[in-house]
């Protein structure tokens, strides 16, 4: 079976986000749509952001999927990118399962 085709846009004002972590965020999009003809794209965005009286970094993720019937939104905030990066997958794919499962519950009632 052929693998659908899959939009994802990039948006990121740092040079850390690496072309690795593309294909992570790639890889796990995908193995969501296993199965499945509910999510069409999704946007990856990635800021860093520098606090001016610490000096510390912190990094923001957002991951939307284009999810049919509503997008799914999920945010992270982390010290360092991959943490946020993963914390914001693991996001979106809880609130992917979550949805699914209302849905087959809505038709088990039915």
């Amino acid at each position: 079976m052929e693998a659908p085709a899959l939009n994802i846009e990039y948006h990121s004002d740092t040079h850390e986000f690496t072309d690795a972590m593309k294909e992570k965020v790639e890889r796990r999009i995908r193995k969501l749509m296993r199965g499945h003809k509910d999510i069409t794209g999704a946007s990856v965005a990635v800021e860093r952001h520098v606090t001016p009286q610490q000096h510390n970094k912190e990094y923001r993720v957002r991951i939307v999927l284009y999810f049919r019937p509503d997008n799914i939104a999920a945010v992270s905030k982390a010290d360092t990118l991959n943490a946020a990066l993963q914390d914001a997958l693991e996001a979106a794919e809880r609130q992917v399962r979550e949805h699914r499962d209302k849905l087959r519950e809505r038709w088990k009632r039915a």
